[in-house]
């Protein structure tokens, strides 16, 4: 009996050093992750709260957010495996497939549409105005010059009519308008607020424009190897998502890190913007939109084996 009762101790502490703090190391152990976001304005509160408020680590991620200059740097970005997963407008990415990079895919789309602001000099009343005037952007392909196309399109003006200079990062963008060194901009709210003590004004803004405009992109080489990863990012942002919705007072203190504009009216209005819960409208300046701020419209993972998942 006691040699019974030897051979079952020796067989449970073997189980417990087997399974137990071996399983605990492994919880504890998280997934690198560098995640990349193209600008700093408020469309990405979805993103900052996953990573400030502990959603990250809780979905078993170590994330590091990187800033990239522009969306025009997203292909640059995952093909050097600077960052592992991209947010941001899909339209660089997608150009580059049709040049033959297949090496991309597109697992979610938090913002099915575009946000951006036209800011202004006081002496523009109307686009019209523009024809002949200077439009500020940040690099060529970036979100901002492909929707000065689509928007001037849209009310009868080519884009040749307009000189469109490239600049850069955002900040660049506000520092020329408030300079008077050009007549218009494409900015992210909230940033657009910093011109209105030098006397711009905001013009309209695009929220009527259907844009993929936070898509969630990787290789489909770091798709393949890491499935698990990217469906527990995409549980994360979904929870923040939630959150921002939800408890907007907590995600409130957020913004200013990231977006560098600290007043609290900015920031409300940014909350306004992009984290109106279902049945709550969002004004724009053309009408009033279903808030967005990570609405999942579409959700599709390509090439890692989840599902399809529809709003």
């Amino acid at each position: 009996m006691n040699a019974a009762r030897r051979i079952l101790c020796i067989i449970g502490l073997l189980i417990g050093l087997l399974f137990g703090p071996g399983q605990a190391i492994a919880q504890k152990q998280l997934t690198k992750m560098t995640i990349g976001y193209s600008a700093s304005g408020g469309q990405y509160i979805n993103l900052f709260a996953a990573k400030e408020l502990g959603i990250f680590e809780k979905h078993g991620i170590d994330a590091t957010l990187n800033q990239i200059n522009s969306s025009a740097q997203v292909v640059a970005s995952l093909r050097s495996a600077s960052v592992n997963i991209a947010t941001g407008p899909c339209g660089p990415v997608i150009d580059a497939i049709a040049k033959g990079v297949t090496d991309f895919t597109f697992f979610g789309e938090a913002m099915p549409h575009t946000v951006l602001e036209v800011w202004v000099q006081p002496s523009i009343k109307s686009v019209k105005d523009l024809a002949g005037k200077t439009i500020s952007s940040t690099n060529p392909n970036s979100l901002g010059d492909l929707m000065i196309g689509v928007w001037l399109g849209k009310n009868g003006i080519k884009k040749s009519d307009v000189n469109v200079v490239y600049l850069g990062g955002l900040s660049n963008l506000v520092s020329a308008m408030k300079a008077g060194k050009t007549e218009a901009t494409l900015i992210l709210p909230p940033l657009g607020e910093q011109l209105i003590p030098s006397g711009q004004k905001k013009l309209t803004d695009l929220r009527d424009i259907a844009y993929s405009n936070q898509a969630w992109m990787a290789t489909k080489s770091y798709g393949t190897k890491n499935a698990d990863a990217i469906q527990r990012f995409t549980a994360a942002l979904i929870e923040a998502i939630a959150i921002t919705k939800r408890d907007k007072q907590k995600v409130l203190p957020v913004l200013p890190k990231y977006t560098g504009v600290t007043k609290r009216r900015v920031e409300r209005v940014c909350l306004r913007i992009f984290c109106a819960a279902p049945g709550e409208n969002a004004q724009g300046d053309n009408g009033s939109h279903e808030g967005n701020a990570g609405s999942i419209h579409r959700r599709t993972v390509q090439d890692t084996g989840s599902e399809t998942l529809h709003r």
